[in-house]
C-alpha cells in the first residue's frame, strides 16, 4: 500500500464554482481509491474576478502505476509519499509509467501546435481586418 498526501488548485470566478470543481475530483478519487482524509479551503478572492482554493487529500494506492496515473491525468501541485519509506516496482511498472508519460507529453505536444497555429491564424485574420484586406 502506497500512502500519499496530493495538493490540486483550483480556479474559477465565484467561490461556489471553485469548491464545485475541487469536490468533483475527491469524488473521483474515492470512487477508487481509500481517501483517508481531506480538506477543501474556504475559497478566496485573488483578483476582481477569480477565487482561488485548494483540495488537499491523503489516500491509498494499491500500484504506483495508480499514482503516476492520477498526476498526469489530474496534475496535482504537490505529491508527497508519506508511506512507505521505500517503493520497490517491477521493471514493467516502471514502464508503464514512463509510456504514460510519453503519451501524455505527446498529446500535450500536439495540443499546442494546434493552438499555435489557431493564434497566427486569428492573428492574421485580425491583421487583415485592420489595414482593411478582407
Amino acid at each position: 500500500m502506497i500512502r500519499v498526501k496530493l495538493i490540486f488548485n483550483g480556479v474559477g470566478t465565484s467561490g461556489d464554482s471553485v469548491r464545485k470543481g475541487l469536490s468533483a475530483i475527491l469524488a473521483e478519487l474515492e470512487k477508487e481509491f481509500k481517501v483517508q482524509k481531506y480538506k477543501i479551503g474556504v475559497p478566496e478572492k485573488v483578483t476582481s474576478v477569480n477565487y482561488f482554493s485548494f483540495l488537499e487529500v491523503i489516500t491509498e494506492f494499491e500500484r504506483l502505476e495508480d499514482v503516476f496515473e492520477i498526476v498526469v491525468s489530474r496534475e496535482p501541485v504537490l505529491v508527497e509519499i508519506l508511506e512507505p519509506e521505500e517503493i520497490l516496482s517491477s521493471r514493467k511498472e516502471v514502464e508503464n509509467c514512463l509510456n504514460r508519460l510519453i503519451e501524455k507529453n505527446c498529446t500535450d505536444a500536439k495540443i499546442i501546435k494546434s493552438l499555435t497555429e489557431a493564434t497566427v491564424a486569428l492573428r492574421r485574420k485580425l491583421e487583415q481586418v485592420s489595414t482593411g484586406k478582407v
